[in-house]
């Protein structure tokens, strides 16, 4: 199964797409995941019709990948300016219509960084820690940003709170 996170922004959109793969554990004979790294980049609209440009960027995206379960971006902020709240609702109504029929799940942002960071107040690095760990990438593995490093968080996070029971140990960042 693959999954597609989204850390949604007006400026840099990060994306990843992850696929997952349930294997038992000969050890315990806990059903482990698997988690590979597919895609991960940033979209970066230029000029006008920024939205429209989001929307078929994400849809190109999503197109690549058949198997495309479920596509999780972070949990809408609400920004202490008005006008830049609108922006960020536009931004996410440009990805809601680029995957119609999706199905289509928030995750909070302390639970990334809980999950996957290792602690309620990880930063931007220590998210990328984890999921260089989580994917087992090697610790050089660089991201393009940390909205495409935030966006594999996102879908990790997503998929250890929503598929994996808490008994598993996680790879957290040390």
């Amino acid at each position: 199964m693959e999954f597609m996170g989204l850390d949604l922004s007006y400026w840099s959109t990060g994306y990843t797409v992850i696929s997952v793969e349930p294997r038992t554990d000969d050890c315990t004979g806990l059903v482990v995941p698997v988690f590979q790294l597919r895609e991960a980049g940033v979209i970066t609209p230029k000029g006008r019709n920024e939205f429209s440009y989001i929307e078929q960027s994400i849809r190109q995206v999503a197109a690549k990948y058949p198997s495309l379960s479920k596509v999780v971006p972070k949990e809408t902020l609400i920004a202490t300016d008005p006008e830049i709240t609108k922006v960020l609702r536009k931004v996410h109504k440009a990805a809601w219509e680029a995957l119609p029929g999706f199905d289509l799940r928030n995750v909070n942002p302390s639970t990334v960084k809980k999950l996957v960071g290792g602690h309620g107040r990880a930063n931007k690095d220590e998210v990328a820690i984890g999921v260089r760990r989580m994917c087992n990438l090697p610790d050089h593995y660089q991201f393009v940003t940390n909205d495409s490093s935030d966006a594999a968080g996102i879908c990790l996070a997503f998929l250890m709170e929503n598929y994996y029971p808490a008994e598993i140990p996680l790879p957290f960042a040390k």
